[in-house]
């Protein structure tokens, strides 16, 4: 809206952006009129935001998780974090935006990868598309070392999941720390240590504090954290090299061998007497260049063309055929599906449950607390139903991740999530499942 008033920094886009004026060209599509209808704000609310977001300086957009799971959640992210470089906010201290911290600890990945050891590029295969992979009889998985993950949980599709776990001549080996859905699948369980019992270099996808922690207790019976086994397999199957030797606390001092931690003093030795050490924090994130091929913030990627047939950051309208959208956010208790077993935490949240609008409430016979059927053609889920002004209208909200035997009829919410894949990244679209419902 503040394109339509002429409202944006015209230096600021010229000196550091590519593409602006095929934007600004198909901006003019997004009128308040259409806009309204697609957000269901008031023309005046867009209207107050879009001039307070313009106008008051530093702006700052937390763009936060979730956003991109859905099928056109990559385009989306994009338009969002394209609206500093329109006010020119990156100019200011504190101004732009943030998607997540991951990339704010350059962590040397090369040593620890070691990517000059493969003699062939190996078959990879997207988690989100697991169910598809463990069921193709023409390229047959016929192994799977689980660590770290509770897939028979947290993969989109659960039913062809399953299907795949259950494979007669699927070898299934499962390094956990509790009788999880996955290790039930399991031909072999391997005892996990907890964080209590090993140490680990840690970083966050949120904050900008790095820590090293000690192991608090020996490890129970014959638990052995990851990096302990790997180093058995690697040798079990001949390697010889000495990086498959190398313990947690040789794997973090050769994390810690960048520029960056050299130049800030930031070592394993220090972490080790002072626990943990916060980063510097950048006033100025842009400056003068942006990690893409052309080092400008681009509002036009022929690239994009390849994966949405546009190169301009396009809001596409999702077909799903069903008459609800399915939002499945994490339980503020549980962390995905850890601690979702813990019966303090379960009682803190109401058994799995479905919110739905008052209106489709009404129009579908439904009331508080009784037991209603999400279904789609991957399966159904039966949950308590919760009646809530909280969503929209056509908007289905189940939070989890809760572990099979929590629900009703023993089939989770990733029972009706998709595995296709996001429109840029290739990531999960938890957001974008299409459903039906009706009473039990």
């Amino acid at each position: 809206m503040f394109l339509h008033k002429v409202q944006y920094d015209k230096e600021f886009i010229e000196s550091n952006t590519v593409g602006f004026d095929k934007f600004k060209e198909l901006a003019k599509d997004y009128t308040p009129n259409t806009v309204s209808k697609q957000t269901v704000l008031s023309k005046e609310q867009l209207n107050k935001l879009a001039i307070e977001y313009a106008t008051i300086k530093p702006s700052f957009i937390r763009i936060g998780n979730g956003l991109q799971h859905h099928l056109n959640g990559g385009f989306n992210t994009w338009a969002i974090s394209l609206l500093p470089a329109i006010i020119g906010s990156w100019k200011y201290k504190e101004g732009g935006a943030l998607k997540s911290n991951s990339g704010y600890f350059p962590i040397n990945k090369t040593l620890l990868e070691r990517p000059d050891l493969l003699n062939k590029k190996p078959r990879s295969i997207n988690m989100v598309e697991l169910g598809k992979a463990l069921t193709d009889n023409k390229n047959p998985i016929k192994s799977i070392y689980v660590y770290n993950s509770n897939p028979l949980v947290v993969a989109p599709n659960h039913n062809l999941v399953k299907k795949g776990f259950e494979r007669e001549d699927l070898f299934v080996v499962v390094h956990e720390r509790l009788w999880s859905d996955t290790a039930k699948y399991a031909d072999i369980v391997l005892p996990s240590t907890t964080s209590f019992e090993h140490e680990d270099l840690y970083i966050s996808y949120w904050h900008n504090v790095i820590a090293f922690a000690n192991r608090v207790i020996e490890p129970l019976g014959q638990s052995k954290p990851n990096i302990e086994v790997f180093s058995m397999l690697a040798q079990a199957f001949g390697f010889s090299q000495d990086c498959f030797k190398d313990n947690a606390y040789d794997l973090a001092d050769q994390a810690l061998d960048s520029e960056y931690f050299k130049r800030h003093n930031i070592s394993l030795n220090r972490l080790l007497k002072e626990k943990f050490i916060e980063l510097e924090y950048i006033d100025f994130p842009y400056t003068d260049s942006a990690y893409t091929k052309t080092e400008k913030i681009q509002f036009e990627n022929p690239e994009a063309i390849n994966l949405a047939g546009t190169g301009l950051p396009e809001c596409t309208a999702l077909t799903l055929n069903y008459p609800f959208i399915l939002i499945s956010p994490p339980n503020k208790h549980f962390l995905n599906s850890t601690f979702a077993h813990i019966n303090k935490l379960k009682e803190k949240e109401y058994a799995p449950y479905v919110k739905i609008n008052p209106k489709d409430a009404i129009k579908y016979d439904l009331k508080d607390n009784c037991n209603v059927e999400i279904f789609n053609e991957q399966g159904s889920c039966i949950l308590k139903a919760m009646i809530s002004d909280d969503v929209k209208e056509g908007v289905l909200v189940a939070r989890g991740l809760y572990w099979v035997d929590d629900y009703i009829n023993k089939q989770p919410i990733n029972t009706l999530t998709s595995d296709k894949l996001s429109d840029i990244g290739g990531g999960a679209v938890f957001f974008s499942s299409g459903v039906n419902i009706k009473k039990v």
